[in-house]
């Protein structure tokens, strides 16, 4: 789980996620940054990361009479598994457009410099790269294919 979220938001992003679940309890970024040794631009920054991923979530509240606001952060297992499956979820949902596009349509290749070009843009380009001008390659993608289908199920099981 915690691979993941380093996968997405650094390494940062991992250390605090640990800090937030092994604590339990909510914490301000200026705990969090004092207690990883790290800047607080740093520990914000990367914060709002996460909690535009869903791994965190925040509480704002302000003293009487101060115009400052103090975020609380805070975290648990189920909220970052959740956040995790939703993005597994949309990664499924965008493999699976991919696949019932290409499953229809040929995809072809520079074999100079290996770009990629979907039927439609391969055909408005006369069938020629727009980097170097070569002939593209038509590819057999059923290997492909076959992986995309197996990967779409895997994430699948996994929610």
């Amino acid at each position: 789980m915690l691979k993941i979220v380093e996968a997405m938001s650094g390494e940062t992003g991992r250390r605090i996620v640990e800090t937030l679940i092994i604590s339990g309890k909510t914490l301000s970024d200026e705990e969090i940054s004092n207690m990883l040794g790290l800047k607080i631009n740093d520990v914000r920054r990367t914060l709002y990361e996460l909690a535009s991923h869903g791994f965190v979530a925040y509480r704002r509240s302000s003293g009487e009479g101060s115009w400052w606001y103090t975020y609380s952060w805070f975290t648990n297992k189920d909220m970052v598994e959740h956040a995790i499956n939703k993005r597994m979820r949309e990664i499924a949902r965008v493999l699976g457009e991919w696949l019932s596009y290409s499953e229809h349509h040929p995809s072809y290749i520079c074999p100079y410099d290996f770009t990629l070009y979907v039927f439609d843009d391969a055909f408005e380009n006369n069938f020629r790269c727009l980097k170097c001008g070569a002939d593209l390659v038509e590819i057999d993608s059923q290997r492909v294919l076959e992986f995309v289908k197996s990967l779409i199920q895997k994430l699948g099981s996994n929610n």
